[in-house]
């Protein structure tokens, strides 16, 4: 093999190689940026419990002292 053949199959090898390793490398990080949604949805919902519940409590006691 010539010096320029080795150098274009090298090149694209590496070229395949780093295009494997970017493509593997995003669908790690949306996964992860799909998973930290998932606990801000989680978090969001609890809160959302959290404030249900206050109020109902809130609104059994003005009931109460009437």
């Amino acid at each position: 093999m010539s010096t320029r053949a080795k150098f274009c199959l090298f090149g694209a090898v590496g070229a395949a190689t780093l295009m494997v390793w970017y493509v593997h490398m995003k669908q790690e990080w949306e996964r992860e940026k799909l998973h930290q949604g998932v606990i801000k949805d989680m978090e969001r919902q609890r809160l959302k419990k959290l404030q249900l519940k206050i109020s109902v409590d809130n609104d059994a006691e003005s009931a109460s002292t009437l």
